[in-house]
């Protein structure tokens, strides 16, 4: 699907995953052969609309938010793919070489136009989104339904955006001559819960930090990550002397960190100071999404609990003395104690019941491993014709054994 798509729009390649979130969405609000509901629909409990679908990669003319008087109210762009959790799509204008979101939009889903046919379409100056013509699709409305959610939305772009503010994370300045900025963009999170119910609507501004240079804007990225044993060793002692566990979470981690190097960034699309269009992002602080965001919290998260006389273990470097509260759910572990037979015990059925909604196997029976214990893979049981690599590629095999390690990892050492 994602081959037919970019051969159709005659996109570049980068534009690929693009693509693919829109073959995704297609799939999930399509019919399915196992179930007589759409995978949508047995998700979020209602049926799908499909007014709002779009023909991959057809033109459209996009609105301008700003500009002279004089100026062109509409642009020519692309339209490449559908926002997640919010009625809107994105868009490539081919001039600017720029992706953006907007709703805005007339579609063109017969082609391009021509210069005749461009002077034909008028855009109104009002407020209003632009109507559609004859023959060229309705613009789309945000359903009352997703009021409420869209307004949690909102209001996480604003808490990120004050947090930032807070924190100093940038100072606004003029763009250095030969300094290419690195973007950013708004990536949405749903946090859940231990009952696998959502807690928290997450926005998160994250830097492109695809677009860094290395010995220009980033050098070390190494950071240190959390052994799965060092968990189970501090239950296994709470359990043991009937300890209190508590846990407590940093919010905006990433921004406390410090940066050494001289990054700019452009300024957010819609967040943009007036009058200062033209200026750039410094860096004062760690961002989500750089190279190096990660380590430079950890320095900084290292300097200061160093700071209360906190001891780094020599064997897990994630690992100090720490009062974190009383602990119920963490990294898609379930724990559960009982005092009265100093008991304590760990679960992922949240993470398990995931991971067979991920690969379509819900609906599967119990069974015994297929496969004998002591087996020794190699590579040379890969695929070697060209037939059987095709065969494969349309297999998540990798994608299986890693979510199904994890849990052997965690709380499932019988299925090692």
């Amino acid at each position: 699907m994602i081959r037919s798509m970019m051969s159709f729009t005659k996109l570049p390649l980068s534009f690929w995953g693009y693509a693919l979130e829109t073959a995704a969405r297609l799939l999930n609000i399509g019919p399915s052969k196992t179930v007589a509901q759409t995978p949508y629909q047995i998700w979020h409990g209602k049926p799908v609309s499909y007014k709002y679908l779009r023909v991959c990669g057809s033109p459209a003319y996009v609105k301008r938010l700003v500009g002279d008087k004089l100026d062109s109210r509409s642009s020519l762009c692309r339209f490449i793919g559908y926002l997640k959790e919010t009625t809107g799509y994105y868009f490539y204008n081919p001039s600017e070489q720029k992706v953006f979101v907007s709703r805005n939009v007339v579609f063109l889903e017969r082609g391009f136009p021509t210069d005749t046919q461009r002077d034909q379409l008028l855009f109104e100056e009002s407020s209003e989104a632009p109507q559609s013509n004859a023959g060229t699709s309705s613009v789309p409305t945000i359903s009352t339904d997703n009021v409420p959610i869209l307004r949690k939305w909102l209001e996480a772009m604003k808490s990120k955006i004050d947090s930032m503010s807070s924190n100093q994370v940038w100072t606004l300045v003029d763009r250095p001559k030969g300094v290419r900025p690195v973007g950013c963009k708004w990536v949405y999170k749903r946090k859940i819960g231990a009952d696998a119910e959502v807690t928290t609507f997450k926005a998160r501004l994250v830097a492109k930090g695809y677009t860094q240079r290395p010995r220009v804007n980033f050098e070390e990225t190494f950071s240190p990550l959390f052994m799965a044993k060092s968990i189970r060793i501090k239950l296994a002692i709470a359990a043991w002397y009937d300890y209190e566990i508590w846990q407590m979470d940093v919010k905006t981690a990433f921004l406390n960190g410090f940066v050494k190097e001289e990054i700019y960034m452009d300024q957010l699309e819609g967040f943009t100071v007036v009058g200062e269009e033209q200026k750039v992002c410094h860096l004062q602080r760690s961002i989500y999404g750089l190279k190096q965001a990660s380590r430079s919290w950890n320095i900084r998260f290292d300097e200061v609990i160093r700071g209360y006389d906190f001891v780094k273990n020599d064997f897990d470097l994630c690992v100090y003395k720490k009062n974190l509260g009383e602990v119920s759910y963490i990294l898609g572990i379930k724990i559960f104690k009982d005092r009265s037979k100093r008991i304590l015990g760990m679960t992922q059925n949240s993470y398990v019941e995931k991971v067979l909604k991920m690969f379509k196997m819900e609906h599967s029976k119990r069974g015994f491993l297929l496969m004998k214990h002591g087996v020794k893979l190699s590579k040379k049981q890969s695929p070697k014709i060209d037939e059987e690599l095709k065969r494969m590629l349309d297999i998540p095999y990798a994608s299986a054994v890693g979510s199904i390690q994890y849990a052997a990892q965690c709380t499932r050492p019988d299925i090692a």
